[in-house]
């Protein structure tokens, strides 16, 4: 009785560890990262933010978490227009080669933080689309839509190259597909890759078995039948 539990036990930790090892990451979110420092404003507008942006990896699908953080003086804090980002709202971007627009994905807010140094107003905004642009165009402009308006926000050479980095390096966490080999019927087989220096040797080898099945076959007589036989008796 306790051998079979000790097998069942084995064999539960085999299958769970096999799991594991076959496990993928449904959702991955890279850290924040600074793309621009935004100044102070000082007057009750949304002018220049400062820019930090995550990527999201989720079903699949690939998308950007932008958020901007708008810093006011005492003064202006409290005219500041609490903003709105609405779900599907488009978020237009303005690259080296072209224009490109991606969508809310779901409903934001700006939030209003008091700090000792200063007061923000924080918008985090999830976009979706096709982000591919983002790794080998340098994008220089943004147009934030909002539900009370919409905002030019322009980006210089070091904050576009920032901004291009952060998306490369939020695909090199990807996970890569796996696609195991399997020889379906109809299908010619997976041959290995051969080494260069092997290659020379491996049709040195072919050739010899090519003459060695061309060469005929002597029949073989009774006599030889009769001299085999002798040996297995001995």
């Amino acid at each position: 009785m306790k051998t079979m539990r000790c097998v069942f036990l084995i064999m539960c930790l085999c299958l769970s560890f096999h799991g594991f090892a076959q496990h993928q990451p449904d959702a991955i979110t890279t850290e924040w990262e600074i793309i621009s420092q935004g100044k102070l404003q000082k007057k009750p507008r949304f002018k220049e933010p400062l820019i930090t942006v995550r990527f999201i990896y989720e079903n699949g699908a690939q998308f950007m978490n932008l958020s901007l953080k708008y810093m006011f003086t005492d003064a202006v804090f409290d005219e500041a227009v609490p903003v709105e980002y609405f779900k599907d709202e488009r978020f237009e971007v303005y690259t080296d080669k072209g224009k490109y627009e991606l969508s809310a994905a779901r409903y934001a807010k700006a939030r209003r933080m008091n700090t000792v140094a200063q007061k923000v107003a924080d918008m985090r905004v999830v976009f979706g689309g096709n982000l591919s642009f983002l790794s080998n165009q340098s994008v220089k402009k943004f147009v934030v839509h909002f539900a009370q308006g919409y905002q030019n926000i322009d980006l210089n050479s070091q904050e576009a190259s920032l901004l291009s980095k952060a998306y490369t390096n939020f695909l090199a966490t990807l996970p890569v597909p796996v696609t195991p080999e399997v020889n379906r019927v109809g299908t010619q087989p997976v041959r290995p890759v051969v080494p260069p220096h092997r290659q020379g040797q491996q049709v040195e080898e072919q050739n010899a078995e090519v003459k060695q099945q061309a060469l005929p076959q002597r029949a073989e007589t009774i006599d030889d039948m009769r001299q085999r036989a002798r040996k297995w008796n001995k």
